[in-house]
């Protein structure tokens, strides 16, 4: 199959949740989350704060990693990603949680909920609705509540925008609200490069799934990428309902690196994609081509990958997660599966009820 080939009512007959129409919704996603948290009432108090956690769980908690290795050059205070039950030792009151879950009834971001409550913490809810709602109000906290029908991981944009809205009103991110606007605009024109009408030959979402079929896909991310890596990998296994792993530069040097010696017809199924970051100090690209030669040794397929320049770090971020949704959905497409359904994941929930 080419998906240069596919009619709109062929996607349709595969897409049946038109989850594409959610993907490229993305751009508007980030510019509304925006405007509404601008509008969020926030206690003067939570200014008095040392570190941050989130809570959440799939795309909530990719959506905090990722805010996680921007707050590395953009913050100076820690934050701490918690998907699991429970809360870590050191939150008190001067720690702000974001519990974060997009159906609002994710049950380890509830009992972390309720952890970091009986600690005293400042804790902020980003949700649709749900049990988080609720408690915000029984407890009489501040909350984001945005109306988005979709599955969680095309909600990104509200997850992902919502965080950084917060943590930039509460001056956690020193981040200038004019490179937020130039970002969401890039993001704009990059969605245009990425959507089905847009032919393979000018988008690298069409090419890199087409590369990557009948692989399983290993993404490897670094500096302001290391969760996007992460990110993609989900995006593949929740759509495309293939394997696909992600492994950090420089981290994977020390350990993965190592473990390449697959069997032969392993390695002939592995695909490795080297995310490359525009801003990647000059160490880790080195460690890149060095990669790239041992695994060209290996006989194992890869490429580097640079989705788009953009002028700063968040653009970047953009342009990749929404990139991402592309790549999940294109691999859907060219493995005949429906990209919004969730069988998996939803027997297991059901199964989880009551026990």
């Amino acid at each position: 199959m080419r998906l240069d080939d596919l009619r709109s009512d062929q996607i349709a007959e595969i897409d049946k949740q038109n989850l594409l129409d959610k993907i490229t919704q993305f751009p508007a996603q980030c510019e509304k989350c925006w405007e509404e948290i601008q509008k969020l009432v926030l206690p003067s108090y939570y200014l008095i704060i040392n570190k941050v956690v989130v809570l959440g769980m799939g795309g909530s908690g990719a959506s905090g990693r990722i805010i996680q290795d921007f707050a590395r050059t953009y913050s100076k205070y820690p934050i701490l990603v918690q998907a699991d039950y429970g809360i870590p030792e050191f939150v008190d009151n001067k720690t702000l949680i974001l519990a974060v879950s997009f159906s609002g009834n994710t049950e380890e971001t509830i009992d972390a909920f309720a952890g970091a409550k009986e600690k005293g913490a400042k804790i902020i809810s980003i949700t649709s609705g749900g049990e988080l709602e609720r408690l915000s109000q029984k407890f009489r906290l501040p909350y984001y509540k945005f109306v988005y029908p979709s599955p969680p991981r095309t909600g990104i944009g509200f997850l992902f925008t919502a965080i950084l809205g917060i943590l930039k009103r509460l001056e956690i991110l020193d981040i200038n609200k004019n490179e937020v606007l130039a970002a969401f605009a890039t993001l704009r024109d990059v969605n245009e490069k990425f959507k089905p009408t847009s032919p393979a030959r000018r988008n690298i979402a069409k090419q890199l799934a087409q590369v990557l079929q009948g692989f399983i896909p290993v993404i490897w991310g670094s500096s302001f990428l290391s969760n996007v890596a992460f990110r993609i990998k989900s995006d593949i296994n929740e759509n495309a309902k293939t394997a696909a792993y992600s492994e950090i530069l420089p981290e994977l040097n020390h350990n993965a690196i190592s473990g390449l010696d697959w069997p032969e017809e392993l390695s002939k199924k592995i695909y490795v994609v080297i995310l490359q970051s525009k801003f990647d100090p000059q160490r880790v690209r080195t460690r890149q081509d060095i990669c790239s030669q041992i695994l060209t040794k290996k006989n194992i397929s890869h490429k580097k990958l640079l989705v788009e320049p953009t002028p700063t770090p968040l653009s970047e971020i953009l342009t990749n997660i929404l990139f991402s949704e592309y790549l999940g959905f294109y691999l859907a497409l060219l493995n005949d599966t429906d990209p919004g359904t969730s069988e998996e994941i939803d027997y297991l929930k059901e199964r989880l009820k009551g026990k």
